[in-house]
């Protein structure tokens, strides 16, 4: 035991060592999403949240993409030269920034209204819940019933990134396959006791 929490120190020492705090990135997303100076974000939190709630590798690495901002949007393509304009995928007319794209576009509220009403219906978000920016960009963990045992937010998400991949539109049907694709994948590796509340209600 006392072996274990020596290796647990050292890593963590060279792990500080080594690692920065992504000062620029965690600036940005409060500036964006137009945050009050004194409306701290625990960054922490946030960082681990994709570990807490899914063993998959691409869910884990798309956060952390995205966290730190390394999503490629039009508006960064277009600057670098790769894109032909800037504009949105979903909407056509405004600028694909990070947070136009996963927040603001008229296809992506309309989506992310689709689905907490999906989960108001089921009982899993209270009939008052409003869905903030921070929350349904990962910057602030839900803490809503069952939030952090699946985290339907952060498959929202990387449903949007899959929508813009494909030159669709993101939606609910598609985000319930999403889901049930991954309580599939979960439930036969033996993680059923997450998924238990919800089982039955994502049949599509």
């Amino acid at each position: 035991m006392q072996v274990q929490k020596a290796t647990t120190l050292i890593y963590q020492k060279l792990i500080n060592s080594k690692s920065l705090t992504p000062e620029s990135s965690q600036k940005k997303w409060i500036e964006k999403c137009c945050l009050p100076t004194n409306d701290n974000i625990n960054w922490t939190a946030a960082y681990v949240l994709a570990k807490k709630c899914t063993k998959s590798t691409q869910l884990i690495e798309f956060q952390y993409k995205f966290l730190h901002r390394r999503i490629p949007t039009n508006n960064f393509l277009f600057r670098i030269g790769i894109q032909a304009n800037e504009n949105c995928s979903f909407c056509h007319t405004s600028t694909e920034s990070l947070i136009h794209l996963f927040w603001s576009c008229d296809k992506t509220s309309y989506f992310w209204n689709e689905v907490t009403g999906w989960l108001q219906n089921l009982n899993l978000l209270p009939k008052e819940y409003t869905l903030t920016n921070v929350t349904a960009l990962g910057l602030r963990p839900d803490v809503s019933q069952f939030a952090l045992l699946i985290n339907y937010f952060l498959l929202a998400r990387y449903h949007i990134w899959l929508a813009k991949s494909k030159e669709n539109y993101p939606n609910v049907i598609h985000f319930l396959c999403l889901l049930k694709s991954q309580y599939e994948i979960e439930t036969k590796k033996g993680d059923t006791r997450k998924w238990k509340h919800l089982a039955g209600y994502i049949n599509v």
